[in-house]
């Protein structure tokens, strides 16, 4: 960022810097008030440079960033959310108790609409999942095989929805996370020949 010679094109090739994943569920620089210090710190680095910066976060992390029963934000939150320059939300209703894949949009939706009133900055999904097998992340889960997986990728045919909000998402993962992975250890493909919905 500090090169003469690449550093005025940073914004053109950098999308965004996240001062970290899941930080403040994982407890990051010490929580409280050092990360909510530290973030604007590098907010203000990344600022300099026509950057935008924030975190990659959970958003409705019930009684850590939002309010009892997802209602409104912490203090920490909405601290969060005022060091920020946008939102990009971990939406996983992986994790949400025993959630069946079919109930998975209207879980998603839920969230999309719950952070474009909350916390009401552009959005990102940086991170959904769902498993082709049994995974270590969650080894009890029951609703899980290729044929769940590729249905919850299918949501990619909501882009009408998306498009409402604004809304941005990615796939995680690639390939890295085990049975996350959108590529077998062999290189094929867990969905043959799917092609992206482009939003």
């Amino acid at each position: 960022m500090d090169s003469a010679e690449y550093g005025r094109i940073a914004p053109y090739v950098v999308h965004s810097a996240d001062f970290g994943s899941e930080p403040i569920g994982d407890g990051m620089d010490g929580g409280g008030d050092q990360f909510i210090t530290d973030l604007a710190l590098f907010r203000a680095r990344m600022n300099s440079c026509g950057v935008p910066a924030g975190i990659s976060e959970d958003w409705d992390r019930p009684d850590w960033i939002s309010g009892e029963n997802g209602v409104g934000l912490t203090d920490l939150g909405a601290e969060a959310k005022a060091n920020s320059d946008y939102c990009h939300a971990h939406v996983m209703p992986f994790y949400h108790g025993d959630m069946l894949v079919n109930e998975t949009w209207s879980y998603i939706q839920e969230q999309i609409v719950w952070v474009n009133e909350t916390v009401n900055l552009p959005t990102m999904i940086t991170e959904t999942q769902w498993a082709w097998a049994p995974d270590s992340h969650y080894p009890d889960k029951s609703d899980v095989g290729v044929s769940q997986y590729t249905e919850y990728w299918k949501y990619d045919d909501e882009c009408e929805f998306m498009k409402e909000f604004n809304m941005g998402w990615f796939l995680h993962a690639w390939y890295g996370e085990g049975t996350f992975d959108i590529v077998y250890d062999n290189g094929s493909y867990v969905i043959p020949h799917w092609r992206p919905r482009k939003c």
